[in-house]
């Protein structure tokens, strides 16, 4: 279906509605030493938690490329040794595999899109459309001023989703953004298997299907940073559907993490409580099944500690 001129003109007017360097105004630009060892590149990925980073020759103040999980994974998948069983690999090996203390200049993505701060964000969208995922923004003088991907985009999108409502109502179908051929690996299908169909299409993920071919998910490069982040080398060679269980398991985790904080402290104050057979303002709203959970350690620990409510 053909957008309206409506729908058309509200898109182009968003997307000229602001520049690049508008938009990456209040980021904190992670960029990484030429002279950086790759096993350190990595590091700095995962204690950041982003995806990719530039590569600076801070000398002469040249971005040289882009280093990603993408660039990384392709290194090791190609060189990840034979002889040894899953169990047996560790940082070391893996990151050794790609060569000892190997500069990160090494394995970067020398190809990559760049912007200037002046340009309007219609510029990436256009980039983004030929499977760029990120883009450098770069003043006129070469130096490096941010990174703007697909997610710095879709963040963008989303704020702005009313001034779409046209093409916000209309089908992924009447989009035309519906293909035919979906790329798939079968639910029992090694994560190695997985990764190495994403690296070999040039893909960013890739359909998961049960035994009945049905789609019951998706793995995709960024599922991979999990592997690292923990150091689980070895779920390379789990099934994929056990594997992304314990990617959901993690991020269901993650995302809970300031509940299970106020939690924790409760669990200290009422399991206190319990043992002193005295109430608290957190007793009232908790329910007794929680309470009777507490293990014994815990209260003995809740026991030691001072109680705010209690003392009131």
């Amino acid at each position: 279906m053909v957008l309206s001129e409506d729908d058309v003109r509200a898109e182009t007017e968003l997307w000229s509605s602001m520049t690049c360097g508008e938009l990456i105004k209040q980021q904190n630009a992670i960029v990484i030493n030429a002279d950086e060892s790759v096993e350190g590149a990595c590091e700095i990925l995962l204690k950041n938690n982003i995806l990719s980073a530039p590569v600076e020759n801070l000398e002469k103040k040249q971005l040289i490329g882009v280093f990603t999980y993408r660039t990384l994974v392709e290194s090791l998948v190609a060189k990840l040794p034979q002889n040894k069983r899953p169990q047996e690999l560790n940082m070391s090996d893996l990151l050794h595999s790609v060569g000892p203390k190997v500069p990160v200049a090494n394995i970067v993505e020398r190809t990559f899109s760049s912007v200037l701060p002046s340009d309007t964000l219609a510029v990436p969208v256009k980039q983004f459309g030929n499977r760029i995922h990120r883009t450098a923004v770069v003043a006129e003088h070469g130096e490096f001023e941010g990174m703007l991907s697909q997610g710095v985009l879709l963040g963008f999108l989303q704020a702005n989703l009313p001034k779409l409502k046209g093409v916000m109502s209309r089908s992924l179908k009447d989009l035309g953004m519906v293909k035919g051929t979906v790329l798939a690996v079968a639910h029992d299908s090694l994560v190695i298997e997985g990764v190495k169909l994403l690296l070999q299409k040039n893909i960013s993920s890739v359909a998961i299907t049960n035994a009945r071919n049905a789609i019951i998910g998706a793995l995709s490069l960024s599922d991979v940073k999990w592997i690292l982040r923990k150091r689980h080398y070895h779920f390379f060679w789990l099934e994929v559907d056990k594997f992304l269980g314990h990617v959901k398991r993690e991020e269901a985790f993650s995302s809970d993490n300031q509940a299970r904080v106020s939690i924790k402290h409760r669990a200290y104050v009422v399991g206190r409580c319990v043992m002193l057979r005295k109430s608290c303002s957190y007793c009232c709203s908790c329910p007794v099944r929680i309470r009777t959970r507490f293990s014994r350690s815990v209260q003995a620990e809740a026991l030691e500690r001072p109680c705010r409510s209690l003392s009131r």
